[in-house]
Order: structure tokens, then C-alpha cells, then sequence
């Protein structure tokens, strides 16, 4: 009897484990394709042994990925963060909700490509500043500003650095 209750206590499991294991699986797969949908959706088209960032055709992308890297600059992003992001893609960039969202997703994909957060800033700031010139980033510096005082009224370090890059990169 004690075998029985035993291989039923490891069915179980298994049962269980399986299940969670098979509804993390497909969240998976269906973030990599909300951020391949996303990618699609603003024509970028990524190139052979070239960095992510150095793809981006976009300047909209490029400023989206640094308000990510604001947003994520203490941590993971929070609901006010991501509502801040969302509403301020759609008053700067002028566009729907739903491609403030798809903003959002390849943001995050686009901030996440290299684990030297620094180094994704450098080159986002330098792209932007080449596609969108000195008044795109200005508008940036505001929505960093934004974004970064979203949970708590103030910007950490790590965003006055950000806008500090923005500044300097600028003149």
C-alpha cells in the first residue's frame, strides 16, 4: 500500500511539472513572436553579423529601446512605468495604442540583445543622434525623464546618466 500511495505522490508530480512546464513553453514561443510580429510591423529586417542596434532604420525603435533601458534601470518594469512608456510613445511618436505597444515589445528585445547594458546604450544614443538628429534627442530626454520618475516622482542614478548621455550627445 505505501508503494501505491508513493507512485501516485510521483504521477502526480510528473502530472504537474509537465502542465506548468508545457504553459511556460508556449508564453515563450508566443513572446518570440510578438517580437518578431513587432519587428515586421517597423521594417526592420535584422543584418549578418552586425549588432541589433546597427540594424535599426528607425529612430523611433532606437528611442524606445533607451526608454526601456530607463524603465528597467531599477529593476523590472512596472505597470506605471509601462503606462508611462505607452502614453508617452503615443503623444511624441503620434501613434495608436497598439503600436505604442509593439514599441514596448521590441524595446525590450532591442534593450535586451547584449548583456553590457552600457555598451546597448551607447550605440541606441548614437542611432538615434544619427537618424533622428539633436531635436529627437531632446524629445528623448523628456520621455526618459518621464519614464525614469514613473514609480516614485524621482529618476535613479542610472537615468541622470542617461539624460546626462542624451545631453552631451546633443552638442
Amino acid at each position: 500500500m505505501p508503494y501505491l500511495i508513493a507512485l501516485i505522490g510521483v504521477v502526480s508530480a510528473i502530472t504537474f511539472w509537465y502542465f506548468r512546464l508545457r504553459d511556460t513553453g508556449a508564453d515563450v514561443l508566443d513572446m518570440a513572436n510578438d517580437v518578431r510580429l513587432a519587428a515586421r510591423r517597423f521594417g526592420f529586417t535584422r543584418k549578418l553579423n552586425a549588432n541589433p542596434v546597427d540594424s535599426i532604420e528607425d529612430a523611433r525603435l532606437a528611442a524606445a529601446g533607451i526608454l526601456v533601458i530607463a524603465a528597467e534601470s531599477d529593476g523590472a518594469i512596472s505597470e506605471s512605468e509601462k503606462k508611462m512608456f505607452l502614453r508617452q510613445c503615443q503623444s511624441v511618436f503620434s501613434c495608436t495604442a497598439d503600436e505604442a505597444g509593439e514599441f514596448l515589445i521590441f524595446g525590450r528585445w532591442l534593450a535586451n540583445t547584449s548583456p553590457i547594458r552600457d555598451e546597448t546604450l551607447r550605440r541606441l544614443v548614437r542611432k538615434t543622434l544619427q537618424l533622428g538628429g539633436a531635436e529627437a534627442l531632446a524629445d528623448l530626454g523628456g520621455m526618459v525623464r518621464a519614464v525614469g520618475e514613473a514609480d516614485n516622482g524621482t529618476a535613479d542614478e542610472y537615468v541622470e546618466d542617461i539624460l546626462e548621455r542624451l545631453k552631451r550627445a546633443s552638442n
